[in-house]
């Protein structure tokens, strides 16, 4: 997985976005390295936040994936911030 985001970040200049799910996330990305990674996590019981982002937080939160707009399924996520937070972190992240 580190070789990945690594590939990712040098091919594109930019610091990808871990999503994942919590149990993943406690079963298999532990190692402190991944907390330097944005988190975009899916869980739909809770903000259960995994092990390694309990300090540094997240960055979305998926809390489902079958909110129904216009009727349409889709999903429903939570960005961790307000709404000029959100405009400085697609501003850092536009190509």
């Amino acid at each position: 997985v580190l070789k990945f985001l690594n590939t990712i970040e040098k091919t594109y200049n930019k610091k990808p976005i871990i999503y994942t799910n919590t149990y993943f996330a406690n079963r298999y990305l532990l190692s402190q390295v991944f907390a330097s990674y944005p988190l975009w996590f899916a869980n739909y019981s809770g903000p259960v936040i995994p092990e390694t982002w309990k300090e540094k937080g997240w960055l979305m939160w998926q809390k489902t994936d079958t909110l129904s707009i216009f009727s349409k399924t889709t999903d429903f996520d939570v960005f961790n911030g307000d709404l000029n937070d959100f405009k400085v972190f697609l501003e850092k992240h536009d190509n």
